[in-house]
Formats: structure tokens, C-alpha cells, sequence
């Protein structure tokens, strides 16, 4: 007798666990601080990401960004 042929309805799918976990924009910031002693700096990138109403996302996101607030113009 043959086996039966098993289809992608009849497999089992685990999720794979999140590797990445989101932060709340002030978490990274009091992390942040931690390491860089640029108050000013770290409050500035506080009200802009505020201002544009990002409250959560992954620390590599907010470092990405936070490089880049910090050498853009004033």
C-alpha cells in the first residue's frame, strides 16, 4: 500500500520566535544614556521621534536613527 503524500494543509507550522524585540522610545533613551553622556543630545532625539509620533520599535532601528540625528544639521 502506498504512503499517503502529505500536502502543505496537513504540515504543522511553528512560528518562529521573534529574534528582535520592539523598546518604547523611552527605554532606548534611558539605555542611551547609559552610554552617551550627550543629555542634550539624547532629549533632542527624544522630542524628534516624538514629534514624529514613533513611540516603539527595535533598538536598531532607534540606533540607526539616532546616528543620524546626531550629525544632521542643526
Amino acid at each position: 500500500m502506498p504512503k499517503p503524500v502529505e500536502t502543505a494543509a496537513d504540515a504543522i507550522v511553528v512560528p518562529t520566535p521573534p529574534q528582535t524585540f520592539d523598546l518604547t522610545l523611552e527605554e532606548f533613551c534611558a539605555r542611551l544614556s547609559g552610554s552617551d553622556r550627550s543629555v542634550e543630545m539624547i532629549a533632542g532625539f527624544y522630542s524628534d521621534e516624538r514629534a514624529k509620533g514613533v513611540d516603539k520599535d527595535t533598538s536598531e532601528n532607534f540606533t540607526e536613527r539616532y546616528a543620524a540625528f546626531a550629525t544632521r544639521p542643526a
